[in-house]
C-alpha cells in the first residue's frame, strides 16, 4: 500500500486470521478474569473489515482458544463521506496508505448491513469524541 499497490484478498487473509487469532487470545484471557459480579469486559480492535466475509471471520469463535465460555463481536462501521476520507488522508504525514488508494478501499467496501450482521453504524462526520460516545452507547 505504501507503494500505491492495492491489497487482494489474498493479502488480506493472513492478515485477517491473525487478528482473529489475536481477538481470540485476548477475549479468552479477560474471560478468565471476569467474575459474575463484575462489569462487562471488552475487548476493541480497529481494522477496516472492508467485506461482509471479513467480518464474518472476525466474529467467529476459535475452538483452539476456547474455555467454554463465549464471547459476542460487534463491529462499529464509522461512516464518513467521500469527500471527508480525501481530506483527512491528505493532512496525514509519514502514513503508509498512499491516499491515491482510497477509491479501491471503497469499490471493495461492502458497508454493514445491520439487519443481517451485529453492527452499529456511526456518524463518522461528528467531532471524535461524539464518534466514541454514540459507538459505546449503541454497543
Amino acid at each position: 500500500m505504501a507503494h500505491g499497490i492495492a491489497l487482494t484478498d489474498g493479502d488480506r487473509w493472513p492478515w485477517l486470521m491473525r487478528v482473529r487469532s489475536q481477538l481470540d487470545i485476548e477475549a479468552t484471557n479477560l474471560l478468565k478474569t471476569q467474575d459474575s459480579h463484575t462489569q462487562p469486559l471488552y475487548v476493541v480492535c480497529g481494522c477496516s473489515a472492508l467485506k461482509r466475509s471479513y467480518r464474518e471471520l472476525l466474529a467467529r469463535n476459535n475452538a483452539e482458544h476456547s474455555t467454554g465460555q463465549t464471547h459476542d463481536t460487534m463491529f462499529v462501521y464509522i461512516k464518513v463521506d467521500r469527500e471527508e476520507l480525501a481530506r483527512r488522508l491528505a493532512q496525514r504525514k509519514d502514513h503508509f496508505f498512499d491516499p491515491a488508494l482510497l477509491d479501491t478501499q471503497l469499490s471493495t467496501l461492502e458497508q454493514p448491513d445491520t439487519a443481517r450482521e451485529a453492527a452499529v453504524v456511526v456518524d463518522g462526520m461528528q467531532p471524535v469524541e461524539q464518534v466514541v460516545r454514540e459507538a459505546c452507547e449503541l454497543i
